[in-house]
């Protein structure tokens, strides 16, 4: 059974990550290079526990590069239809490939320095240590919202995360790296690769559904 990472402890590491953040690119739009303990200071969390979650000012000024070019599920979504959630994801999925793309160097490095962090994290013998904020599932949510009433929670769940392996820099790295895939030849294998983790689970449900044993009315 998949079961989801929404212990208390986690969320608060996440909390606390995003806390730094929303801090930092305050700082900046004020027009800043905010340091780490800056941004903890106007987060008001310890140093030391900034400097968990960023180790160095280039790490922390990364993400707060990342997060003024990453859009939002909505603003993605605005007139796709409400109930397709096929035709939802295809419309994120281009428009997150192609900035993805257009900013790979970027996004690369975002990867590599989040990589570093989870090893510093393990030599520190962390647990559970929050390396990304997993902004893919905010997109992920949002396509799958129409299949919300149709999947049980275990279904939704193993969608969800079905789906996490198509989003971000990841993948795109891998279609590229190890299958020499060009962006264009990479965008239609990630569409193919969640169209059908879609389809198989929608037809699931469906084949659930009708094995279900249909109720016998009472006696009269």
């Amino acid at each position: 059974m998949i079961v989801s990472r929404q212990d208390g402890r986690f969320n608060q590491k996440r909390r606390t990550r995003r806390a730094i953040i929303e801090a930092a690119s305050n700082l900046v739009r004020a027009g800043q290079q905010p340091s780490v303990a800056e941004a903890a200071e106007a987060a008001l969390v310890s140093k030391a526990t900034a400097y968990r979650y960023f180790p160095t000012q280039h790490s922390l000024l990364l993400e707060v590069g990342f997060e003024a070019i990453h859009p939002s599920a909505q603003s993605l979504l605005e007139g796709a239809p409400e109930d397709d959630p096929g035709a939802r994801f295809e419309t994120v999925l281009r428009a997150v490939h192609a900035y993805m793309t257009a900013e790979e160097p970027l996004f690369r490095t975002l990867m590599k320095v989040t990589q570093e962090r989870w090893l510093e994290s393990r030599d520190r013998a962390e647990q559970d240590p929050v390396v990304r904020e997993g902004r893919r599932l905010e997109h992920i949510d949002a396509v799958i919202q129409p299949l919300r009433h149709k999947l049980d929670s275990e279904a939704l769940a193993r969608l969800r995360c079905g789906l996490a392996l198509v989003f971000g820099i990841e993948p795109i790295a891998i279609l590229k790296d190890v299958c020499g895939l060009d962006s264009a030849e990479a965008l239609k294998v990630l569409e193919w690769v969640g169209n059908t983790l879609i389809e198989a689970s929608t037809r699931h449900s469906s084949r659930s559904r009708a094995d279900q044993p249909v109720p016998r009315k009472p006696a009269g």
